[in-house]
């Protein structure tokens, strides 16, 4: 009898809330269908949410990760953290990916993180099922100033010479073999006119395709965040917080092509087709002419027409952030077209959302959006783990704030803090094998004030309940025991704390009891699938009892 208890029963008591600080904040009609993967980065679980902030699906890891993607066929991709003091303490350093099976089994597992390279922040999933990557490179001194690097910008406040320099890398990685079958390196795309007797040395400004390798930050160079992919122009779009610009280059190239500066479809080699948001980063303009602040997050929303979007955080240069669109100069060559001025286009971006206050939009880091298909635009307000979605009026249709810290799942009603998220996707309801599971909501991630009863044993037994069938689509019966004469309350409530149904309020006597439930409210009006919550108030104990409706 005791294993029957433990599997049927939840010795809980569940106080609901009126209203959430944390999970699910609003919902409107307005809401495009879709699942939210959602990547708590203080934990080792990523879930799949519906837009009613419940579970559907989850995984679990060994590792906690910055970041998560579904594929298709359902297995999960995402980017795990792995201990390097090399390089320890810089944000977004990740050091290796896994592919999970949907039933949670370790696929595949690559690691690159040892005294000279690390894999950070961003991924992106190839058409052809490779993966690119971005990697941290380092050179030592000597190499540095050979390439051109001042001296000067190697020292740190205390006068020490900071010996090394993180350059970039994108890499493609194959899956099958696990080798890197194409790659691009910064190192090999840089200019100075710091001195004429040393490599690189040219025009910065006439040479745009090119990155001054004396602008930027010392340390880890350019901190590229994210990764995109366009299939039909066969490019990678690159974007880079610390030089506060975002890059498109040619991925048509060979391993040799990438590494010089002709070859591929646009005989650039592995230079720059594109570059914007900050011109003085090549000689063409100073502070005023700056358009990204820490930017995060590009991505192209229309491929064939060359638009991209992006997170423009504003952190350590203003206090709110914005999403915006940029139309780019692209030719039906598929090149870049600068204008005479030598600057590419465009001059102003489109704002998609700010409402420039602190208080209401600001992420300093992190963040990110995604384009839907039925127009609206899916928000991540990263620091503050806010996700939120906009339609064409930019009025938030659904909000929903990440109920996970590095103290563990947060209740319903806590106030947030130390709860990022590096960034989120949603996916449509027909995606792939989502299209093919049923995918029943189990309650949401955040603890609603569950309070601890007696430990049941063999001298306490107050309360059983147990339903059949469980789940269930038509009816169920729902039986329960009680050991003591008590008076009772017994209500049914939905996920979001709202009592459906009045069962029972009376005094009853010691025994066995059961309610056929026909699925139907207080109002008599048939309820929608989802987890219900069957309860029972005695003058002892108050117990709960999760029901799972499936239409």
């Amino acid at each position: 009898m005791k294993n029957i208890i433990l599997t049927i029963l939840f010795c809980n008591v569940l106080i609901f809330p009126q209203q959430n600080s944390v999970g699910l904040i609003s919902k409107t009609d307005n809401v495009s269908d879709g699942y939210i993967l959602l990547n708590p980065i203080s934990l080792k679980t990523t879930y799949l949410i519906d837009n009613n902030g419940e579970k559907v699906h989850e995984w679990e890891s060994e590792h906690n990760a910055l970041i998560s993607y579904l594929l298709p066929n359902g297995n999960l991709v995402r980017t795990i953290f792995l201990n390097n003091e090399n390089f320890d303490g810089v944000g977004g350093s990740t050091g290796g990916i896994e592919i999970l099976s949907w039933n949670g089994e370790i696929i595949w597992n690559y690691e690159l993180s040892n005294s000279n390279k690390m894999l950070h922040h961003d991924i992106e999933i190839l058409p052809n099922g490779n993966i690119l990557a971005i990697c941290w490179k380092k050179i030592n001194l000597e190499r540095m100033l050979q390439l051109g690097r001042d001296p000067e910008l190697h020292f740190d406040h205390d006068g020490n010479i900071l010996e090394e320099l993180w350059g970039e890398e994108i890499i493609e990685i194959n899956p099958i073999s696990g080798e890197i079958v194409w790659k691009w390196n910064v190192f090999e795309h840089v200019v100075q006119n710091f001195s004429d007797t040393l490599e690189n040395f040219n025009s910065v400004s006439e040479n745009y395709q090119l990155i001054d390798i004396n602008k930027g930050h010392t340390g880890d160079w350019l901190h590229f965040n994210s990764l995109d992919y366009n299939e039909y122009l066969d490019q990678i779009l690159i974007t880079s917080p610390f030089s506060n610009e975002i890059y498109i280059i040619d991925h048509s190239t060979t391993n040799f092509e990438s590494s010089s500066h002709q070859g591929g479809n646009y005989e650039m080699g592995g230079d720059i087709l594109y570059r914007w948001g900050n011109p003085a980063m090549y000689d063409m303009g100073d502070f005023d002419d700056q358009k990204l602040f820490f930017v995060h997050d590009a991505h192209w929303i229309d491929e064939e027409k060359g638009i991209i979007r992006f997170f423009n955080n504003g952190g350590g240069f203003r206090n709110y952030s914005t999403v915006e669109t940029i139309q780019t100069p692209l030719n039906e060559h598929g090149k870049y077209d600068i204008d005479s001025s030598g600057v590419f286009s465009p001059i102003k971006s489109k704002i998609d959302y700010n409402e420039g206050s602190f208080d209401t939009f600001f992420s300093a880091g992190i963040s990110g959006s995604q384009q839907l298909s039925n127009g609206n635009i899916l928000i991540c307000e990263g620091i503050k783990g806010k996700v939120f979605e906009i339609d064409n009026n930019k009025n938030i249709v659904w909000e929903y704030v990440n109920p996970v810290n590095n103290s563990g799942i947060l209740n319903y009603n806590e106030s947030p803090s130390r709860n990022p998220l590096f960034q989120v996707r949603k996916y449509p309801l027909n995606y792939g094998l989502l299209n093919e599971k049923e995918l029943i909501p189990y309650g949401p991630i955040e603890s609603y004030n569950i309070l601890s009863l007696e430990s049941y044993n063999e001298d306490h037994e107050d309360v059983l309940i147990k339903n059949y069938p469980n789940p269930f689509n038509s009816s169920t019966k729902i039986s329960y025991f009680l050991n003591k004469s008590s008076d009772v309350n017994i209500s049914i409530y939905n996920i979001l704390g709202e009592k459906i149904l009045n069962v029972k309020n009376a005094f009853i006597e010691k025994g066995h009891y059961s309610f056929n439930w026909n699925l139907k409210n207080k109002d008599g009006q048939n309820i929608n699938s989802g987890v219900y919550f069957f309860i029972i108030k005695t003058d002892e104990a108050h117990i709960s009892h999760k029901l799972i409706l499936i239409k």
